[in-house]
Order: C-alpha cells, then structure tokens, then sequence
C-alpha cells in the first residue's frame, strides 16, 4: 500500500484476516496521527501550489490522495499514450480516480503534445513517470515514481521531496529576479 488511505485499508484487512481489528484499528490511528502531523509541517510548502501529472496507463489513485491532502491544486493529468486503445477498456479507467468528479484528464499521444501543454499551463509543481527536458522557471520537475514506497512513509518522503524541490524553485526564481 502506499499513501494513507491505502495504508488504511490494508491494515483493515489483515486485521479482519486475523481477527484484530481492535488492534488494526489502534494502528490506523497511530499512522493518521503522524501522517496528518508530518504532513502539517510541509502542508505550508505545498498548499495552494499548481500540479500537473503526467501519467502512463498506471494507477495513480494513491498520488492524486496525497496532492489533495496537501491542499495541492490539482490542474491537469495528461496521460500519455503508448499503446492505440483496443476498444476494450480506457486509459482513464485504469488510473483509479474515475469516480473523482472535476479532474481534467487527457491523454497525449506525443511527448511534444505533452510538454506544450505543461508551458501553457505553468505549474508549479510537474510530476512524470518520464522526465521531461523543459526550461520553465518557476516550475519544479519531480518524476513520479514506477513503484512508490509502501505505507504512509513512502508518501511523506515523496512529498519531503516535492515541497524541497519547491523551496528550491522559488529561490531560483528570486534570484533570477535580483539579477
């Protein structure tokens, strides 16, 4: 599992399995506790900030929790297909977020497509399962990654990382400016 709410429901499971969902419950408790703390310190970092993914057809449900529970500003997800659909199924479907009402999806069939609707957009923060070779000041470049760090630790680092990136980006802005 990865992110909390993932983290969650894992914890559910193995302690109906086991028959210790008090305890389960009790642990559940403990890592929203530290999550929502840890998460409090870096929210000032992130809160408010533009974000836009590009994604493969991957599941990414447990990305677009932690830029909401960051108080991100989730502006677009591109979804960069490889593979022409089959007609059986849609990229979009495999995502894990189709029941989030409001969010723009939009699959891309070139990197080029991609990459001028970043430097339209101008987030503040670009995520990626691919790098992307942009010049775009005031945009952090994060790659998301292909098998996230399990638990409600793997999220934090990843956000640690992103509201580093974004300190990061803003003092380079600034100092452009100074020159």
């Amino acid at each position: 599992p990865t992110g909390l709410v993932e983290t969650e429901t894992w914890l559910q499971e193995i302690g109906k399995y086991f028959h210790k969902e008090d305890k389960a419950a009790e642990l559940i408790q403990q890592e929203k506790a530290r999550f929502h703390k840890d998460l409090g310190v870096l929210r000032p970092f992130l809160a408010g900030k533009r974000v836009i993914i590009n994604t493969l057809d991957k599941d990414i449900a447990w990305l677009v929790d932690i830029i909401e529970q960051a108080e991100m500003v989730l502006q677009a997800i591109n979804i960069f297909t490889l593979i022409p659909e089959d007609g059986k199924g849609r990229s979009e479907d495999n995502l894990g977020i189709s029941h989030r009402p409001g969010l723009t999806m939009k699959k891309r069939a070139s990197l080029t497509e991609i990459e001028e609707q970043v430097k339209e957009a101008k987030p503040q923060l670009c995520l990626s399962f691919y790098p992307l070779e942009l010049d775009l000041p005031g945009t952090a470049f994060s790659t998301i990654p292909m098998v996230p760090r399990a638990g409600v630790n793997g999220a934090l680092g990843i956000v640690k990382e992103w509201a580093r990136l974004l300190r990061s980006s803003k003092l380079k802005m600034q100092s452009v400016k100074l020159r």
